[in-house]
């Protein structure tokens, strides 16, 4: 029952069992507003697709990530349920809205500032209330109410410097805390058996969701423009487009989704190194792929505008080879939930040989777009944006594909199952795992 105020709960610890916890409905709310900001930031780096506006993309998402990432693992680890919290909880919403009314590169970096220092402050508020309610929970507090104030001292500090260079600065060294320097001091900290374990299952549901509000920016690039369309002639096109551009994301779906494994094989599970890759891949994977979205953006404008239609050389970079980065994304994340466990030691010969092979198609299936967007991108032809999408599909829908081959082959032979024989089903959160950060 909601009340007006009460003090938050401990959700597991370590030795308990914990059970599988859907997303809450404000969360889903809030995935309203990290739409609207997958969308801008891809509009900045539209606007400005230099070596400037790619610094100013990756420092905007890096700050979106940080922010979605500091509350959704606040409420994996705390439950609470007042009024109190969804207040907070509206102020963080109106925050990130800030953000994302001024996420137009560097021009509007004041006005960014102030709206992710209101973002930041109340995270503290929140940690701080987990901090005074749970004893249990104060030393996992400190390490992220230590790093939000190294934050909002960044932020302010841009706010009243009227120097860009030097709040191009203080921006990256916030970035660096939030997303590398706080996973660091908790690889090396002293006290992981005193942190606070985290939900496998709610986390890998939330990061899904937010690969699908990313995966989203590409399918409303390619579907919301068809009534600007200004010669008729390039409206069967257009649809095309459309076709190819849901086609691409929705297989890419299927691969991210094929990657995710059970609770007991999860990269979270594995050790604390394995935790930290997961969370920065994923920055990575999940930047890339809003790059690819932006690169939609520029095939479907011109689609839609020019009487011949072309894309110029950076953004056929853009497009192919943030697609390759994503891919690779997706091997270095299949390695850190499946590297040393699949193949198996039980595994016939046959069966170990197309798990390698699996490997080793899988490692270097990244290099077709790279060298697509590098023949398109040295010809000395303009590119056809029809082209350039006609050729990006294959790279994703080919990848499914095989894998669909393969483990239709597998589940064929009777080794369907992901899971190592004999490997037993454990509820129970243990110390040496990444429950204890982030």
């Amino acid at each position: 029952m909601r009340t007006l105020i009460s003090k938050p709960k401990l959700l597991a610890d370590w030795g308990e069992e914990y059970e599988e916890r859907a997303a809450e409905w404000w969360e889903l709310f809030l995935d309203l507003v990290f739409v609207a900001a997958a969308s801008n930031t891809a509009d900045s780096l539209k606007e400005d697709l230099s070596w400037h506006g790619l610094l100013a993309f990756f420092l905007l998402f890096s700050f979106f990530y940080s922010g979605w990432s500091f509350y959704t693992f606040h409420q994996t680890r705390y439950y609470g349920n007042s009024m109190y919290h969804l207040a907070l909880l509206y102020f963080y919403i109106i925050g990130t809205a800030g953000m994302v009314v001024n996420s137009a590169g560097f021009e509007y970096m004041e006005g960014f500032s102030v709206a992710a220092l209101i973002q930041r402050i109340v995270l503290i508020l929140m940690y701080l209330d987990a901090y005074i309610a749970i004893p249990r929970a104060r030393i996992q507090c400190r390490a992220e109410i230590g790093t939000l104030v190294v934050s909002c001292v960044c932020l302010f500090s841009s706010i009243f410097v009227k120097n860009k260079t030097f709040s191009i600065g203080v921006w990256i060294i916030s970035a660096f805390s939030e997303n590398v320097a706080y996973a660091l001091f908790s690889f090396f900290g002293f006290f992981r058996s005193h942190l606070v374990p985290l939900n496998i299952d709610h986390c890998a549901e939330r990061m899904g969701c937010l690969l699908m509000v990313i995966l989203g920016e590409s399918v409303i690039s390619g579907v919301i423009s068809g009534r600007n369309i200004e010669l008729k002639s390039h409206r069967l096109a257009y649809y095309v487009a459309m076709m190819l551009t849901i086609l691409m994301a929705f297989s890419f779906g299927l691969i991210y989704y094929a990657v995710i494994p059970p609770r007991e094989l999860h990269a979270y599970r594995r050790s604390v190194p394995h935790g930290i890759g997961f969370v920065w891949v994923h920055w990575a994977l999940l930047s890339s792929l809003l790059a690819m979205g932006t690169g939609v953006k520029f095939v479907v404008s011109s689609l839609i505008h020019d009487e011949q239609p072309s894309i110029e050389r950076g953004q056929v970079y853009l497009l192919f080879f943030s697609l390759a980065i994503s891919m690779l994304c997706i091997v270095v994340l299949r390695a850190l939930h499946f590297w040393g466990i699949q193949p198996t030691a039980s595994d016939p010969p046959k069966i170990r040989r197309i798990k390698y092979f699996w490997w080793a198609v899988a490692s270097v299936w990244c290099m077709i777009p790279v060298s697509l967007g590098l023949y398109f991108g040295e010809s000395s032809t303009l590119v056809r944006p029809m082209v350039a999408m006609v050729a990006t599909v294959p790279c994703v829908l080919g990848y499914a594909m095989f894998e669909t081959v393969l483990t239709h082959v597998l589940d064929t032979d009777g080794f369907g199952n992901i899971k190592p024989e004999g490997l037993q089903v454990d509820n129970t959160i243990r110390v040496n795992s990444y429950h204890a950060i982030k």
